[in-house]
Order: C-alpha cells, then sequence, then structure tokens
C-alpha cells in the first residue's frame, strides 16, 4: 500500500508503525519469559519432593535394599500415654477389691442356689433370681447379696409373701438369722445365711425381695448399670472405690 500524502499523513503513519513494532516487541518477550520458566523445576511441595531435593534420600544401589532409607520427613513422633499416682492407686485399690471378693465367690453362688431350690420345693412356680452388686460386678467384701422372688403364689399382698418367705427359710439350719421388714417402701426379708458349718465366721446377708408383677425395678436398674459399664470401663472403677468409702463413713 502507498503512504498517505501529505505532511498530516506522513505522522500518522509513523505512529501507527510505531505502535506495531512496540506490540510485536511485547509479544516476543512474552513468548521468551514463558520459554525460560517451561526451564525450571516448580518448588518442592510434598514432604518427599523436600527430602529429594535437599539429597536427603539417595537411591540404592544395585542389589541393595531401599528399606532402610533416610528417616521419613518430618519425624513422625509417637503417642506416649501416662497415668497419674493416682490412677494407679485405684488400679492396685480395685484389684486388692476384687481378690478378697474373689475369694468366697462360689460359696455365694452356692447360697443363691441354696435358696432358689429351698423355695421351689415350697412355691413350685416361684424364681429367685440374682441381680444388684454380684451380677454387675461392684461388689465388695462387704456387699449383701440381693435377690428378687418371681411369680409368687397369689398372697393378699406382698407384706404376707415376706413373712411366708420368712417361715420357709427359718427352717434351714444354715439360715442363722431372719429379720422381715413387710412394712417397709420396698417389703424385704433379711437373711444371714452361713453355707459352711466349719467356717461361722463366713456368714453372707441376703436381701429378698418381692415383685408381685412383671417389673422389677432392681432387675432393670442392674440391666441399665452392666450395659454402661460394658460401654465405659473406668466407671467400675470409681463406682468401687465411692462405695468403699461412703461405707466407712
Amino acid at each position: 500500500r502507498g503512504r498517505p500524502a501529505g505532511n498530516a499523513g506522513d505522522d500518522a503513519f509513523v505512529a501507527l508503525v510505531a505502535r506495531v513494532r512496540a506490540l510485536e516487541d511485547a509479544i516476543t518477550k512474552l513468548q521468551t519469559d514463558k520459554s525460560c520458566h517451561s526451564q525450571v523445576e516448580p518448588s518442592p511441595t510434598t514432604s518427599a519432593q523436600i527430602i529429594a531435593a535437599t539429597g536427603a534420600i539417595s537411591r540404592p544401589a544395585a542389589g541393595q535394599s531401599a528399606v532402610a532409607e533416610a528417616p521419613p520427613w518430618p519425624p513422625v513422633l509417637a503417642p506416649v500415654e501416662t497415668h497419674s499416682a493416682l490412677h494407679w492407686d485405684v488400679v492396685r485399690y480395685v484389684g486388692q477389691n476384687d481378690a478378697q471378693v474373689q475369694t468366697p465367690q462360689a460359696a455365694r453362688e452356692a447360697v443363691v442356689q441354696a435358696l432358689a431350690h429351698r423355695l421351689r420345693a415350697s412355691w413350685p412356680y416361684a424364681q429367685l433370681v440374682c441381680y444388684g452388686s454380684m451380677r454387675t460386678g461392684l461388689s465388695t467384701p462387704t456387699s449383701d447379696i440381693d435377690c428378687a422372688m418371681l411369680n409368687p403364689p397369689p398372697i393378699a399382698s406382698m407384706q404376707h409373701a415376706v413373712y411366708f418367705l420368712r417361715s420357709i427359710f427359718e427352717q434351714e439350719s444354715w439360715v442363722v438369722g431372719t429379720t422381715a421388714l413387710a412394712h417397709a417402701a420396698l417389703p424385704i426379708l433379711k437373711l444371714q445365711v452361713a453355707p459352711e458349718s466349719r467356717r461361722p465366721d463366713l456368714i453372707f446377708q441376703v436381701d429378698v425381695s418381692v415383685s408381685s408383677g412383671p417389673v422389677h425395678y432392681g432387675l432393670i436398674a442392674t440391666h441399665v448399670f452392666s450395659g454402661e459399664i460394658g460401654a465405659r470401663p473406668p466407671v467400675r472403677a470409681l463406682t468401687i472405690v465411692v462405695k468403699d468409702y461412703l461405707a466407712s463413713l
């Protein structure tokens, strides 16, 4: 194309050419910068890349295992579980308690079986069920044996049932004491049982309550508390310590 005529046209043409050349220079510079950046490795971002960049990991020689390489980065600290002195005091205390409870445990079970057998001999449909600390594992050496009589015969009231129970159990030689709390909020028959004649010092306190319906709240509480202990084992240790402390007051 020809150049525009006149001085004004020459000036406009020169300005346009200058702009085109400036644009071409800018495009060339961008392409050059892009080419330079593509040859530079990116900065390491992961732990493995940092180790490789610092030369902490070297490739194993032929026949050499790659397992024993540099330690992991960053170093991993294993958690250390520590307990206070109070924790170990509680552990030792509960261990001693369990050992004392376990020693006469077979005799306790024999007492419950003997009472249940004697009850069925008089009332065939009645059942004697153990509940409370003996079933939840919260017994201490001085804990009572809690039992509930289910399916009693048709009697006028639970108070009469307690008196009938006393008349049944007091005939046995191994029952050395009876106390009928028939007019309490929860009628109970308290028994003192000596299962072994050669050990007069071994006497168990047994509390027998009567359930006139399908629900016995002691059995329900035992079931609930057993579930809590299974879900939260430390609850058992704390409960044993508190029970023994309250008993000593």
